[in-house]
């Protein structure tokens, strides 16, 4: 993004009105009118100030690199190249530290015009531009050289001797710790390994462990003096300037800090135990882990003391670097520095958890995903049930929300509770700002286990028994279960410690976006309901089973393509927190597998269709399902998984599909929408692929007994569900059975339940002109359209035995011509056998039932056949 203006004050505040925003046009505009700049303009020009793509790093801030063009002169006190710094999260969220960023931008400055920081050249809100060093940041090995570690002390000490209009008592450090551990234990991950180590974080008392360690500090000891402090002298803080500019020139060169936002009046014992703690850190790893630790780096006592000397101002190089005996001075001030180490541990940990919490991305928005099973029923329904589908699926998110609201929610995340169930945050009372999102992102989920499950109940299930079951399945089942796998609190979530050759590990539940959680619970769900609902009237015949096929198959597709962006929200969306480069790459793992899976299943059972599978057709229905089976199988594991891995999930996916398929019609289950064969047989196989194929822990990796263990964790997991979910849909559906509760009667479901149960249509007759006369005051405008058209539909209307009152219009039936005094080929599944001589249905007497021009084979005429 580019800034250009010809006018000469521009140079001046062009840097306070730069914003790397998407909203930048709108706010450069805004500032150069508030400003009275004239002629200025966002430009792509050559003559511009250009915000570059170059990060220079940084672990609380942005930096960049900010360069003026070659073709733009520059004078003397100017700079081509700046750094641009925008601050990060801590500074947008935590109102406490609006005086960190206060504090940091008086120092700053000062710094500068004392020549011991990089040159301030503009502050603005979200950050500053400064002095671009030619200088290179220390590593962790060049903390202990010992010229560099005296020059690091003396640095230091300079530092120290600072006279800052700040307020200079220690309570900085205290303040920043509570602070902290408040917003820690406020924090909520929904990624395992965080959420596990965040769990035994909130075990330990944090305010009594404060409360030892203050009085340990300041009581017991004598913490020794306050000085103004930098309070984070990392080796990233610290850069090697060449006095040459020259960044070859390792003998002649000076030490400069940077990154002052943590700088405050504190306890110097502090500043230094903090710099001794970062000997043992690594900052160049690359994300996700982005450092490392090595406790054997923790200086020894002789380099302590080398510092120290430097420090206090001795010269160290009369014994070599050796020191001698220590002096009161020195021994008090090691004493203090390794007493303080506890604090810098105690803070940069707690910072460490608020810093992931703040760059979280929330949750993935995949409501769409209500909206693809809705369009996909629609499709595979038939046409006198697609308003009852309709409001189902409509019901789904509302029930739903307010089952979830009033105890969903409480039983499945409940901060209260124990491995079985949770039991606070009731109607999300005392329910955190901050997870919000949580309930609404598994509120979707809970939403869409009713959903598959009153697909395979459709048609003939009563609307009492569907409202019922959809707030036991959002309001009790799921939530019970996602407790399980994904609270801190659930027993499958915190899994099993075992040791091995005196080694202790730890075996969890892999179930990331839910196919155990999720998929299993409701196909299981769904299998059991369908079971004792039993099938519709004439799917089986004689043990033979009959197409009913649905009435729309470009909805059915519209259906599946919602769902397949709804998969990759879905499953995309269960990180949950994308903090940084690192979390953002496994976001786009979790996404390309679920896509390769779901092509995988969708051209295996492709394939298998076109083999031989009942008819030998390309049948895009059977593809659809097959490739929401992959991504059903992917479910679990896609954060662990090889692209090429998650391509033979897939492919076992689509053929697991096929089997439960042909296993639900060898059994004489009916299921319209198969989302038994989708939902749990693809969860089924997901949840025994994850420990399989996990990247890092996996059978087929590893192969070791680690990797069996957390196989058989998954196995018993998987077990429990199933049998929770088992015993307690057929205790529920049977209940209702047994009421007389669950099935519609025999004549409402050969009707349709649109028109008994809701009386809206999908289809009305009069949409179709079917009987409609000219009223009598226009029957006498002429119009041509009045004699054609209408005239057309009316006389498509077919008499008793078949036949029309005079020549129809072209299409009385999709892809058919009826004529004059001809006998149409009739069609059980066309015309109705026992048609009466007034529609009774529609409520308008005397008007003759017509032959509607939207489907062949849907409208249900076949039932009385059988």
């Amino acid at each position: 993004m580019m800034f250009k203006c010809v006018n000469n004050l521009v140079p001046e505040y062009l840097a306070n009105m730069f914003v790397p925003r998407s909203h930048i046009h709108s706010r450069v505009t805004r500032s150069c009118n508030l400003l009275h700049i004239p002629r200025c303009r966002l430009s792509s020009g050559q003559h511009a100030f250009t915000y570059r793509g170059c990060k220079l790093g940084g672990l609380s801030n942005k930096l960049y690199i900010c360069s003026l063009p070659e073709s733009y002169g520059v004078g003397k006190e100017e700079r081509r190249k700046v750094v641009l710094r925008i601050y990060g999260p801590l500074y947008d969220e935590l109102v406490t530290n609006i005086g960190c960023l206060i504090a940091d931008s008086v120092v700053f400055a000062l710094l500068s015009e004392w020549n011991i920081g990089p040159k301030l050249f503009a502050i603005f809100p979200e950050g500053r531009l400064e002095e671009l060093l030619v200088a290179k940041s220390l590593a962790r090995e060049d903390l202990a050289k010992p010229e560099l570690s005296v020059r690091i002390a003396q640095k230091t000490a300079e530092y120290h001797r600072l006279q800052l209009p700040l307020r200079k008592d220690p309570d900085y450090l205290w303040n920043t710790i509570s602070e902290w551990s408040k917003e820690a234990l406020q924090t909520h991950f929904n990624e395992q390994d965080k959420a596990v180590k965040l769990a035994k974080l909130k075990s330990i008392d944090l305010k009594k462990e404060y409360d030892f360690l203050r009085n340990y500090l300041e009581m017991a000891t004598s913490p020794g003096p306050v000085t103004f402090c930098h309070n984070d002298l990392q080796q990233g803080n610290i850069l090697r300037v060449s006095k040459e500019l020259q960044e070859n020139n390792e003998e002649d060169f000076d030490l400069k800090l940077i990154d002052f936002e943590f700088s405050a009046y504190n306890y110097r014992a502090f500043d230094l135990a903090n710099h001794f703690c970062e000997w043992m850190f690594d900052y160049s790893v690359p994300p996700p882990q982005y450092f490392s630790m090595s406790l054997k780096s923790w200086p020894s006592k002789e380099q302590q003391l080398i510092f120290i000397r430097a420090y206090l101002g001795k010269d160290t190089k009369e014994n070599n670097y050796t020191p001698a005996e220590c002096t009161i001075e020195e021994s008090e001030l090691l004493d203090q520095v390794n007493r303080f180490a506890l604090a810098s541990h105690f803070m940069w940990g707690l910072w460490g958890v608020v810093q992931e919490r703040l760059n979280s991305a929330g949750n993935g928005i995949q409501f769409n995903y209500l909206a693809g099973f809705a369009f996909l029923e629609v499709g595979a329904v038939r046409s006198k049930n697609t308003t009852n589908i309709l409001l189902k699926n409509f019901l789904d998110a509302f029930i739903g929300a307010v089952a979830y609201w009033l105890f969903g929610y409480a039983f499945g995340f409940g901060e209260k509770g124990n491995g079985f169930i949770g039991y606070s945050y009731f109607a999300l009372a005392d329910l955190p700002a901050d997870k919000f999102s949580h309930w609404f992102f598994h509120y979707v989920f809970a939403a869409s286990t009713a959903t598959i499950v009153s697909g395979s109940l459709a048609e003939r299930t009563e609307f009492k028994a569907y409202l019922m079951y959809s707030v036991f399945l959002t309001g009790f089942l799921y939530p019970v279960v996602s407790h399980w796998a994904w609270d801190v609190n659930g027993w499958l979530f915190i899994g099993a410690e075992y040791t091995k050759d005196n080694v202790t590990r730890t075996v969890t539940f892999q179930d990331f976006a839910g196919s155990g959680a999720v998929h299993t619970v409701s196909g299981l769900v769904a299998l059991v309901g369908a079971a004792i609902v039993g099938p519709r009237i004439g799917r089986f015949v004689n043990g033979v089973p009959m197409p009913l096929k649905g009435h729309t198959v470009p909805k059915a597709a519209l259906g599946g393509f919602i769902l397949f962006f709804g998969f990759l929200a879905f499953n995309g969306g269960s990180n949950a927190a994308i903090a940084g480069e690192g979390a953002a790459n496994d976001v786009s793992l979790v996404i390309v597998n679920t896509v390769i899976g779901g092509a995988a299943g969708a051209l295996t059972s492709l394939i298998i269709k076109r083999l031989g599978f009942a008819e030998k057709h390309w049948s895009l229905l059977f593809t659809m399902n097959g490739g929401f089976t992959g991504m059903v199988s992917q479910c679990s594991g896609c954060n662990t998984f090889h692209p090429y891995a998650a391509f033979v999930i897939g492919i076992v996916g689509g053929i697991t599909y096929v089997a439960w398929s042909i296993a639900m019609l060898r059994f004489q289950i009916d299921d319209p929408l198969d989302a038994v064969a989708v939902h749990l047989g693809g969860g089924i196989w997901g949840v025994l692929a994850a420990p399989i194929f996990n990247m890092k822990t996996g059978i087929f990796y590893a192969r070791d007994n680690h990797s069996f263990r957390l196989f058989g964790w998954n196995v018993l997991g998987l077990v429990v569900i199933m049998a929770w979910c088992a015993v307690l849909a057929f205790s529920f559906f049977f209940l209702l059975r047994l009421l007389g509760q669950l099935r519609v009667s025999k004549e409402v479901e050969i009707k349709g339940l649109d028109i008994p149960k809701h009386g809206e249509p999908a289809y009305p007759v009069e949409s179709y002109g079917n009987g409609w006369e000219i009223p009598s005051e226009e029957r006498k405008i002429p119009f041509p359209f009045y004699q054609t058209s209408i005239t057309t539909f009316v006389n498509v209307i077919p008499t008793k035995n078949g036949q029309s009152k005079e020549p129809a219009m072209q299409h009385g039936q999709p892809g058919q011509a009826i004529y004059q005094n001809e006998q149409p080929k009739v069609n059980h599944s066309q015309i109705p056998l026992d048609l009466p001589d007034k529609d009774t249905s529609l409520e308008n007497p005397g008007r003759k039932p017509s032959v509607e021009a939207t489907d062949e084979h849907t409208y249900g005429n076949m039932d009385t056949a059988f």
